[in-house]
Parts: structure tokens; C-alpha cells; sequence
């Protein structure tokens, strides 16, 4: 026989041989009026020892009967068989406890309590097949599996909490915007508070998975909870960016050392820092707390820091000016080297034309000489002749 198989009223009774003799009409236990029923005669339609009206027969066998009422499981057996059943009533209060009383109206909620109380009977039934140890291993995962869904669903709801303070600050802050109505001054800090809440929102998504949750806080406490976190992230976001124009920790977001007022936009530096301090619950908390054991040293520690900042710039000025001097010396030796040779190109220039016009003029005073020698030589020649004639003539 399959040890599994749901049975119905409506087989065949086993024989008789194999029954227990039907006990005697009593008075009922429970209620003090009318007859004891034997569970054996349980049926669908009809009504336990308790008044319960029976929904369903889930199993039934000589020595004991599993049924549903009203959604919820019952059982009854042999008082040999009852005595086992002590871990499985403590292992079947604690997945009730996690599952929806009465009759759901949600048919796919309905349908899910059915199905595992179904497979919680599974259970029964094997314990009371003699298979205790395999029973009560059904009853402990179905009751981890229902323990996770309902874990899962509460830190769903811390986290929706968290989240809808944020979307809430962010739509306020882009409509003002938007429309040109933050008031003078308010802009930065608005900001400043919904980067914090993000910050916040991101940690809680990070570490959503680690977050302990009981399972017997109801949802509106999760939601409360949830927006808490948000709330306290803005209100650090807050705290950092007046810590940081405040001149408290001014040197890890300016690197002058000197802070804007407090209507000025925030820098890059300081949205990040807002960011952080809503994404880390301890950052803001370890600033204060340093503040107030030393009230004076962080004041000091940026005068300090400032300071120093400043020495280093003049530093720097000193080295471009002295670099900017020597520059200048360079360049003005180079252009004098230019100079130089420009002038020597020039004297050359003039050198190379004297020494044309020389050439040119000896050249020409060479020339005259021979036009000059030619024209004695021509003289002379021409008296010869002049003289040769007059001796003829004689």
C-alpha cells in the first residue's frame, strides 16, 4: 500500500478483523454536552469532537486520521502514536505562526497555505508511519523556506521604507528648482540632505542581505524603520557640510583651507562627502565624537593646516618669480647674442663692400693709367710724325 496515498471515505472499509471496536457513547470531553465521536468515523462535511466542521480527510488509516478545518491541519490517533508526535506539534505551531490564520482571500495566498500544510501532512503522516526522523526534516525545511520568504519580505519593507523618504526629498528638491523657488540660501543644504539620503538608501540596498529582522514586528514598524535610516542619513549630510564650512574639517574638502559661505553651491567635493556621510553611519558620529574631546585641536589643526597651505603657495610664487627672472636673463642674453652677431654681419657687409669699391676704384685708376699711357703713347707718335714730315720737307 502506498504509505502516501491520500485516502477517501468513500474506499472500502477495512476489514473488520483489522478494527479496533468502536468505543462506547461518552459524554463529549470538550463541550460536556451530547455523544464522543471516534475519529474514525470523521467524513467530510461533518464535525470533529471539537465542533470543527471537517473541510477535508487528507489521510485516514486504523490508527490515525489527518484532516483539514478551516484551512489549518488536525489529527488524531492512537494514544501509542501520540506520544511520538511532540516535536511535530512544536515544528508545525512554529510554521502556523508563519502562515496567514483562517482562510486567506487572496487565492494564490489561499492556495500557497494549502500546498504547504499539504506537504506538512506529508510529514505527519510519515511520522506516524514510524519515519520520525524523516518527518520532522520535512517539517523543519518547509518551516526554514517559510522563515526566509517572510525575511525576506520584512527587509523588503524596511527598505521601501527608506527608499520613499528619499524619492520623496528628491522630487521636492527638482520641482523647486525646476520652478525657481528654493529660498535664497537653502539650495546647497537641500541638496546636501538629499545626496545624503541616497548615500542612505545605497547602504541599506548594500547590506539589505545582513539586515536582522524579527519576524514578530509587523510591516508598518518595518516601514517606520526603514524611513528612520533615511532620516538620520539626512541629518548627517546636514552635520558634514556644516562641519566642513564651518572651518572643522575644512582641509579635507578645500585644498586653500578656506571654506565657502554658507548660500555658495556646493563643490564636487562636498556633494561626495554628503554622499558619504548618509552611506556611512559611523563617519559623521567619529567627527562629533573627535570634536567634542578636543574641542580646540581641530581649529588649531586647520589654522595649522592653512598655514602650512599658505607658506607652501608663497613658496611656489617665489619659485615662478625667480624662474620667470631667469627666463628673462636667458632671453636677454640671447637677443644680445643676436645682436652681436648681427652687428658683425653687418660690419662684414660693409668690410666686404669697401673692399668692392677699392677693387672697383683701382680697377679704374688702372684703367685711366693705360688710357693715359695710350693717349702719350699716341701724342708722341703723332709729334714723331708731325717731326718726320717737316725733315722731308727740308
Amino acid at each position: 500500500m502506498n504509505l502516501f496515498k491520500k485516502t477517501s471515505p468513500a474506499e472500502p472499509e477495512p476489514p473488520a478483523a483489522d478494527v479496533p471496536p468502536a468505543p462506547k457513547e461518552t459524554t463529549n470531553k470538550v463541550t460536556g454536552k451530547g455523544k464522543t465521536l471516534d475519529w474514525r468515523q470523521y467524513e467530510e462535511g461533518g464535525k470533529d469532537n471539537r465542533g470543527r466542521e471537517i473541510d477535508n480527510v487528507y489521510a485516514l488509516d486504523k490508527k490515525y486520521i489527518i484532516y483539514f478545518c478551516d484551512g489549518d491541519i488536525f489529527y488524531d490517533a492512537e494514544p501509542d502514536l501520540l506520544q511520538r508526535m511532540g516535536n511535530a506539534d512544536v515544528a508545525l505551531a512554529r510554521i502556523n505562526s508563519l502562515l496567514p490564520s483562517g482562510t486567506p482571500v487572496d487565492p494564490s495566498v489561499r492556495e500557497m497555505k494549502r500546498s504547504t500544510l499539504e506537504l506538512a501532512a506529508d510529514a505527519y503522516e510519515m511520522i506516524l508511519l514510524g519515519n520520525v526522523a524523516e518527518g520532522l526534516a520535512v517539517l523543519s525545511d518547509i518551516r526554514a523556506k517559510l522563515q526566509t520568504t517572510a525575511e525576506a519580505g520584512r527587509r523588503l519593507s524596511y527598505q521601501m521604507g527608506s527608499a520613499f523618504i528619499c524619492v520623496i526629498l528628491w522630487v521636492v528638491y527638482l520641482l523647486l528648482r525646476e520652478k525657481e523657488k528654493i529660498p535664497d540660501g537653502w539650495e546647497p543644504w537641500m541638496l546636501a540632505a538629499a545626496l545624503a539620503l541616497a548615500g542612505g538608501v545605497f547602504s541599506v540596498c548594500l547590506s539589505i542581505g545582513s539586515l536582522q529582522v524579527s519576524l514578530n514586528q509587523p510591516t508598518t514598524f518595518l516601514l517606520i524603520a526603514g524611513a528612520t535610516r533615511s532620516i538620520v542619513a539626512l541629518l548627517a549630510g546636514i552635520a558634514l557640510l556644516l562641519a566642513m564650512r564651518s572651518k572643522m574639517v575644512a582641509a579635507l574638502a578645500y585644498p586653500d583651507g578656506v571654506p565657502p559661505d554658507a548660500a555658495t553651491e556646493l563643490t564636487m567635493v562636498e556633494m561626495f562627502f554628503c554622499f558619504l556621510a548618509g552611506f556611512s553611519e559611523t563617519f559623521v558620529p567619529n567627527i562629533l565624537r573627535d570634536s567634542e574631546k578636543n574641542p580646540g585641536s581641530k581649529a588649531s589643526e586647520q589654522e595649522k593646516t592653512a598655514e602650512q597651505v599658505k607658506a607652501a603657495e608663497e613658496a611656489k610664487a617665489v619659485e615662478r618669480a625667480k624662474a620667470a627672472q631667469e627666463k628673462a636673463a636667458e632671453e636677454t642674453k640671447a637677443a644680445a647674442e643676436a645682436k652681436a652677431k648681427a652687428d658683425e654681419a653687418e660690419k662684414a657687409a660693409q668690410a666686404a663692400k669697401a673692399d668692392k669699391e677699392t677693387a672697383a676704384a683701382a680697377e679704374a685708376r688702372v684703367k685711366a693709367e693705360a688710357e693715359a699711357k695710350a693717349a702719350k703713347d699716341a701724342e708722341a707718335a703723332a709729334k714723331a710724325k708731325s717731326a718726320g714730315g717737316q725733315n722731308t720737307d727740308v
